[in-house]
């Protein structure tokens, strides 16, 4: 499934185009194989350029179980895209990339399943 998922991303993503996986060491080890099998390229955490920084959400304030603070997403956005470039997000869970788009004057096209979070995101986006 992993492998279907990426190389429908490469089919989709322009030239030089990005991606981004959010997620905790538990699922790290099972994507770099289907990435390089779709032709993307895997760049460990061993081969990082930069450490970023970033205070977490304060789990009392959290709208979503696994929120993710603006600032890091401003940080993804910028140094994959330009102002007015697209920036789609299939999980859009608590809208993050929504308002961090929004900050950088990116085009922000989220999905999101759960209608609840579906509100979060828009009372989030009109309270920002």
């Amino acid at each position: 499934m992993l492998l279907a998922w990426f190389a429908n991303a490469s089919r989709v993503l322009k030239p030089g185009g990005s991606f981004f996986i959010w997620g905790g060491y538990a699922n790290l080890g099972n994507y770099p194989a289907p990435i390089k099998a779709a032709g993307h390229h895997f760049y460990e955490p061993n081969n990082a350029t930069d450490l970023w920084h970033v205070k977490k959400v304060n789990p009392q304030a959290m709208v979503h179980l696994t929120e993710k603070p603006v600032e890091l997403a401003v940080r993804c956005i910028q140094y994959s895209s330009k102002p007015g470039e697209n920036v789609l997000d299939l999980f859009g869970g608590s809208g993050s990339t929504l308002i961090g788009c929004e900050q950088t004057d990116r085009n922000a096209f989220l999905m999101e399943l759960d209608e609840l979070y579906c509100d979060v995101i828009v009372k989030r986006w009109e309270a920002f």
